[in-house]
Order: structure tokens, then sequence, then C-alpha cells
């Protein structure tokens, strides 16, 4: 299992500005059915939301998994991420166009 991996793709989310939500479905796609739970992402974003750096940053455990560096599952998350920013841009531009023929 890959939760380590999860785990830093949800903090590199978090520089994306991705949402609680939006970094859950992110995972969800690119990990499918080894995801971590809804309720660990969440977990996971707040924590790094607020600052902490590791799950030792609140005195607490979520328990030692074990570690797969793929730089395949990175890359999913990079492109899935990516091209989000690119839909949401798009949106944008196409909103401030249609606003500006108002």
């Amino acid at each position: 299992m890959i939760f380590v991996e999860q785990i830093m793709n949800i903090k590199f989310c978090i520089l994306l500005e991705k949402s609680d939500m939006m970094t859950y479905k992110i995972c969800k796609h690119v990990y499918g059915s080894d995801i971590l739970s809804r309720t660990q992402v969440f977990e996971w974003h707040r924590g790094f939301r607020e600052g902490k750096e590791s799950d030792e940053d609140d005195g607490r455990l979520f328990g030692h998994h074990h570690i797969s560096h793929t730089t395949e599952i990175i890359e999913k998350v990079s492109v899935v991420a990516r091209k989000q920013m690119l839909q949401q841009q798009s949106k944008y531009q196409n909103l401030r166009k249609r606003i500006r023929y108002i």
C-alpha cells in the first residue's frame, strides 16, 4: 500500500490550494481502492493546512504504513492536478469574457 505517498500528495494539493473534497477526489482518481479513508484524507488535509509538518505534531500517530515510492503515481497526481487547474483557469477566462459582453 502507498499511504505515505498519498500523504505527501495531500500536502502537494495543499500547496496547490485544493479543497479537502477536491484533494480526496484527486486521490481517489489516482489510487482507486488503495486510497486512505475519506476521514483520513480530510484529517491530513486539515493538519497540513494548519501548518503541521507530520502526524507527530498533534501527539498522535495514524500508524505505520508500507512505503512505496512510485514516480508513476506521483506523476498521475501531478497530471490530474494540472488538468484541473487548467480547467478552472479556462472556466474563469470564459466567465470573464461573458461578463465583458454584458
